[in-house]
């Protein structure tokens, strides 16, 4: 379990994670939150100087936007500083919308919930001037040329 401590005049605050064993310690001192863990022990979460994974005591920072939940595949689902729904990958973070596969009518992507370990993201899309909530689902799409057989990852709604 994460979560955050805010000081009486809610000038400071600090993330913590909580265990059984070892019940709740600070992650650091450089203020912020914690949103969510994984399995692996991987937190994500914000700090006053961006988004951030952190795991056995190292901080890594993610380029810009604001990470929501991690799936024990080490994937991260979030939206940028434009609020569009994102997914960070080895740490670098894709547009949601430009994964889709084509024709697929929306328009934008945002208010990600979450991803589980399979990969799919549940986040709201605009399609046909509607918001309604979508669930991604990652597909393989197998390239023709230049090189048959590889592949590129792209979400399906």
């Amino acid at each position: 379990m994460v979560g955050v401590e805010r000081d009486f005049e809610n000038t400071h605050t600090a993330p913590w994670i909580w265990s059984a064993s070892l019940g709740i310690r600070p992650l650091g001192n450089f203020g912020g939150s914690a949103q969510d863990i994984n399995d692996l022990g991987q937190v994500i979460g914000t700090t006053f100087f961006g988004p951030y994974v952190w795991q056995n005591g190292i901080l890594r920072a993610l380029s810009g936007g604001n990470p929501v939940a991690i799936n024990n595949r080490s994937e991260i689902a979030g939206f940028s500083t434009s609020q569009d729904a994102v997914v960070w990958r080895n740490y670098v973070p894709y547009d949601l919308l430009s994964l889709l596969v084509p024709g697929s009518g929306y328009t934008r992507l945002f208010l990600v919930r979450d991803i589980n370990d399979a990969g799919q993201i549940i986040c709201f899309g605009t399609k046909n001037g509607v918001n309604n909530p979508v669930l991604l689902t990652p597909i393989r799409i197998q390239k023709v040329l230049p090189t048959p057989a590889s592949g590129a990852n792209a979400f399906s709604p």
